[in-house]
Order: structure tokens, then sequence, then C-alpha cells
């Protein structure tokens, strides 16, 4: 009985389904949109009608299987081909980035030791010495040779280099803001728990616990990694207690506070991608952007400090 009903259904469907759509059909296929269509849909099915229609025997089929993986054996070559023509795109990006920041970091050197020249103050003093450090840093990263060629652990050394520049800034900033004489330690306080909140959750949640790295190199990311927060918390400090100075004070003070962040954005971003893991896209550039600026802002600033 079962049977009998769904076979008077399907023949009742196969009535009533093309007596339905052909007037509906046949009217699209009339319409202005509706023949490009249709004769889009039509000249579809003739080309996949067309790519089997040659099959007509197990021989035949065996034929076509073999020149469809043949085809398939030329995609999937071709696509490691671009892989590794992507790969050594991006090598060659990488080393010319590195290029980069090795003769922007000498450019922003080279400007403050001009500036020591021209205005002989401690501020552009301590910029030059600083710039002359992280110069070191990014000249074992570019593999210049005549400073790294003695160097065994040049990431380490990198590392080290990059804290010891950001903390030379750490100590001028702070020796700035102590002789404003501020009455209130509360702008700075504040400004050193956000910075090192920032610092701590960042490494607590991508480098700490990553043990794919070395525990030394986490270690160090997470103790040297204050440095560059303390700094931007007293740069954050000096810039509010020269708001009320006369000008140029104050934009050297703002100038200095945003490139001490930005220089600890940096810090924490080669951080997270060295040791936490992540892949961040366009990181290279993101990373030297954040440096290259936040020494440019700071050396601007230390010009009217």
């Amino acid at each position: 009985m079962i049977d009998e009903f769904f076979e008077r259904k399907v023949d009742e469907w196969c009535e009533r389904v093309p007596a339905a759509l052909k007037p509906r059909l046949i009217r699209l296929a009339n319409s202005s949109v509706g023949w490009r269509i249709y004769l889009y849909a039509a000249s579809a099915g003739r080309s996949i009608a067309g790519a089997f229609g040659h099959i007509r025997s197990e021989d035949d089929m065996d034929v076509f299987m073999r020149e469809t993986a043949e085809r398939g054996d030329e995609g999937i070559a071709w696509l490691k081909r671009f892989a590794r023509r992507r790969k050594a795109m991006l090598a060659r990006m990488d080393d010319a980035l590195r290029r980069g920041r090795f003769a922007a970091v000498l450019y922003l050197l080279i400007l403050s030791v001009l500036g020591v020249c021209a205005r002989g103050t401690r501020p552009m003093a301590v910029m030059a010495m600083s710039l002359c450090v992280l110069w070191l840093a990014t000249a074992v990263d570019a593999g210049y040779e005549p400073v790294c060629g003695g160097i065994r652990q040049r990431y380490l050394f990198s590392a080290l280099a990059r804290v010891a520049s950001v903390s030379l800034l750490l100590l001028s900033y702070f020796d700035s803001y102590l002789r404003q004489g501020v009455p209130s330690n509360v702008v700075l306080q504040s400004a050193m728990i956000v910075t090192l909140v920032i610092h701590a959750t960042l490494q607590l949640a991508l480098v700490v616990f990553n043990t794919r790295q070395p525990l030394l190199l986490r270690a160090l990311a997470a103790i040297a990694g204050t440095a560059p927060a303390l700094t931007a918390a007293a740069a954050i400090a000096l810039a509010a207690s020269l708001v009320a100075r006369t000008w140029p004070l104050p934009a050297a003070g703002v100038m200095s506070a945003a490139g001490a962040v930005l220089a600890f954005l940096g810090e924490e971003l080669v951080s997270i991608v060295h040791l936490g893991g992540i892949r961040l896209k366009y990181g290279s550039i993101w990373m030297s952007l954040f440096t290259l600026g936040g020494f440019a802002l700071m050396l601007a600033g230390a010009w009217n400090l």
C-alpha cells in the first residue's frame, strides 16, 4: 500500500511539475533578462555534456580520469611553485625591511648628534646615546658584519641592546620629571600601573606559557619588558607636568610621551611575534613603524626639553 501510494505521488509530481514550470520558463526566456540567463545556463549545460559526452565505455572513463588526474597534478605543481615564489618574495621583502630599518635608525642617530652639537642639552645627549645603542641592536638584526661578526647569540644581544636603549630614556625622563618639583605623583603612579598591567597581560597571555620557546628568552622578555613600560609611564608623567609651562615645553612633553608609548607598543609586538608565536599580518612593518615612529617623536621632543 505504501509503495503504491508513493508511486502515484511520483507520477502525479512528474505531470504537475513540468506543467507548472514550462509556461513560467517560457515567460522567463522571453523577458529582457531571462533570455540571457537561459542562454548562459544552456551554454553551461552543453559544455558539461560535451565534457562527459565522449565517455562511452570503461576505457574512455579510465582515459578521462587519467587526464583529470594529470591536470590536477599540474595544478598542484603550480601551487607549489607559487608558494616557493611567495616565500622567496617575503624573504626579500623582510631583508629589504631590515636594511631600511638599519638606515632609518642611522639617520635618526645622525640627527641626534647634530642636535647635541646645536643644543647641547642633557635630554638630547641622552637621546643620542639611546639611538646609538638602538643602532647597534638594529645592526645585529640586519646582519651588519662589522658589528655582529663576533656575536654568537645575536637575538639575545639585540634584545638586551633594545632594553638598554629604552632604559637610558627612562632615566632621562624620570630625572626631568623630578626636576619639575611636582608635589603629587598620582599621574606617574597611575601611568605606571596602566603600562605595567598592559605588559603583564600580554606576557602572561601570549609569551610566558609558550613552551615552544626557551625559558630564558621568555623570562627575559617578561622582566626586561618592564623598562619600556616604565619609560612610557615616566614620559606621560613628564608631559603632564609640562602642560602649564611656557611654549614649546608642552608640545615637547606630548611628543615625548607619544613616542615613548609607540616604542613601548613596538617592543610588545616584537615580544609577542617572536616569542608568543603570533602570526601578525605585516608584523615586521608594524614593529618597524612603531619603533622608528616612537624614537622619531622622542627625538623631536628632546629638541625642546
